[in-house]
């Protein structure tokens, strides 16, 4: 499976996962701290660094994109070690990040 491939399958799981949750909160009121919850959370967030560790992810970009980016609907700019911006807002422009990083560690 390609980079591209198993991002875009992270994402859909992603839009699953929120999906489910988003609806599961609203019919009890459940935080993502709450006793049921966490260790569900503690499972995407495993899940999402088995996936970065699979893609070379050196940076923890997935991370970054998720929280930081909010899965490419505010995309970001990230700095590449040749001084240049690169702005990411799509899978492809995470696993070009991800690339252009995995020497420079």
């Amino acid at each position: 499976m390609t980079t591209i491939k198993r991002l875009e399958l992270w994402k859909r799981k992603y839009e699953e996962f929120t999906e489910v949750y988003d609806a599961f909160h609203k019919l009890t009121g459940a935080m993502p701290d709450c006793e049921f919850m966490t260790p569900i959370f503690a499972i995407w967030e495993a899940y999402t660094e088995a996936i970065s560790e699979l893609v070379g992810d050196n940076y923890e970009w997935l991370k970054w994109y998720e929280y930081e980016c909010s899965m490419g609907k505010e995309p970001k700019k990230a700095l590449l070690s040749n001084n240049q911006w690169l702005e990411v807002k799509t899978i492809e422009d995470l696993a070009i990040l991800i690339d252009r990083t995995k020497e420079a560690k």
